[in-house]
């Protein structure tokens, strides 16, 4: 499942809410990847306002928060194009402790983004609880040009050049995962979906569905903005559906496989 160009809207709403499975109330529709990272595959009528509201305020944390540096300085797309700031405020410490604020205009603004990096998912090797879990980060500095110049203006100054929120990019990396492999399977009998607690809020157990590809990180395709396949991985005698997820195909990002839902059954053949 790749994200095309231009925007595809399944043909088959949904009906229900995906996360909650209401069917009451007004259902809106879902971008399988976040529109500001140019998601343009949409899944009509699949998710109640609450659940709606939940998963808008996760994507914004990780399309402001950690990205936006990124998604301002190489035009990415957004909802309110004419809320687009000029500059980019950055906190910076000072030598004796104070904070200020720096201002960066948004096309100069170094652009570094930071990547979670997660262990293999708990659930994939039998470790319930995942205890030696970690989380470390893999950072990309798309031109090191304007970082070193943005040192350098600063100089003997803590400032902050980079942001991960670890939980939240995993909810938001699960609700890629759940919304696409709806799209793609629908609610197939013969699965059972993993996901819903944790990209509502109601589980903190990310690490026991959502990782990393435990390799090198591979090299980048200049052919796909982001990636996204299903495939079937056995552990422990059990058949889980996982879809691994690379944003940024055209950077040195890393891989993550989140695990959807687990098969009951090894008869799903559109998934193999």
């Amino acid at each position: 499942m790749i994200e095309t160009e231009p925007t595809y809207t399944y043909p088959h709403p949904v009906g229900y809410g995906i996360y909650c499975k209401k069917q009451t109330g007004k259902l809106t529709r879902e971008h399988i990847l976040a529109f500001g990272f140019g998601g343009n595959l949409v899944l009509p009528r699949s998710s109640c306002q609450e659940c709606a509201e939940i998963t808008r305020k996760i994507e914004k944390t990780v399309l402001r928060d950690m990205f936006g540096g990124y998604r301002m300085r190489t035009g990415m797309p957004t909802r309110h194009p004419n809320q687009v700031p000029n500059a980019i405020t950055v906190p910076a410490i000072s030598a004796n402790g104070e904070t200020e604020h720096i201002e960066v205009s948004s096309r100069k603004h170094h652009g570094i983004m930071v990547f979670p990096l997660y262990p293999y998912p708990g659930i994939l090797l039998g470790n319930k609880e995942n205890a030696d879990y970690k989380m470390g980060a893999h950072i990309i500095i798309p031109d090191c040009t304007d970082l070193i110049k943005f040192i350098a203006q600063h100089s003997g100054k803590h400032v902050h050049v980079g942001y991960a929120d670890g939980e939240v990019f995993a909810r938001v990396l699960a609700n890629t995962a759940h919304a696409g492999t709806f799209a793609e399977i629908g609610q197939h009998p013969e699965l059972i979906f993993l996901l819903t607690k944790i990209i509502l809020g109601k589980s903190r157990d990310t690490n026991y569905l959502v990782g990393c590809l435990l390799e090198d990180i591979p090299e980048p395709d200049p052919d796909l903005p982001h990636r996204i396949t299903l495939n079937t991985v056995i552990a422990s005698d059990r058949a889980f559906l996982c879809a691994d997820i690379r944003l940024f195909s055209y950077l040195p990002t890393p891989i993550y496989r989140i695990v959807v839902a687990e098969r009951i059954t090894n008869k799903i053949s559109v998934i193999q």
